[in-house]
């Protein structure tokens, strides 16, 4: 069979079974070129690969770690922001309340001692360095809880719990003050014993 066509100027015609060939292989064509891969949306980026910027000077970064960031970044709960602000001024509000208390810690005590009948409160000059003690230290535990809550408030972690945990931190210097004043009122300590050898 003759081949009409006109004789190539460089080479020779492929074979109509090297042409199938290339077909069914088209890597072995030394001439292909694969087509450019599409771009993958963002939503289809399997979890861990690397997701590239398309800005100059920018390293790739995981999807993980877009997630992260975008984890840190959430906003505090409106809930918890309001309800944490709430506890906070509840304990200012009670603070501002029993300064007056704390400053005036003797007749606060006699008044207590009264109605329990355990006598006169012979403590005084204990309860007044005690009272102001009290004062600083409740004043600089709200300050750090509120510090700390706001602190919290602004990475947007949940933070209603600090308020309650500053309230108890309170309570507890509270109670060791007021243990150590009344601990040293010799009326207190009989009050105790007789009570202890009657039961």
């Amino acid at each position: 069979m003759n081949d009409e066509r006109p004789r190539p100027q460089y080479g020779e015609y492929a074979s109509p079974e090297d042409q199938r060939a290339h077909v069914r292989d088209p890597h072995a064509n030394p001439h292909y070129q694969p087509p450019e891969s599409a771009s993958i949306p963002s939503d289809s980026t399997p979890r861990g690969d690397v997701v590239r910027s398309d800005a100059p000077g920018t390293a790739p970064t995981s999807s993980h770690q877009a997630q992260t960031s975008g984890v840190a970044k959430r906003p505090a709960r409106l809930w918890d922001r309001s309800l944490t602000w709430v506890l906070i001024a509840m304990g200012l509000l009670n603070l501002a309340l029993s300064v007056s208390s704390y400053l005036n810690m003797a007749p606060a005590l006699q008044g207590a001692y009264t109605q329990l009948g355990i006598g006169h409160f012979g403590a005084s000059d204990i309860a007044a360095p005690a009272g102001i003690a009290l004062t600083i230290v409740q004043a600089v535990i709200w300050v750090a809880t509120a510090a700390l809550a706001r602190l919290s408030l602004r990475r947007g972690r949940l933070s209603f719990w600090i308020p309650l945990v500053g309230a108890l931190v309170s309570y507890i210097a509270l109670v060791a003050v007021l243990l150590i004043v009344v601990f040293n009122d010799p009326a207190f300590t009989a009050f105790v014993s007789t009570s202890a050898s009657h039961s």
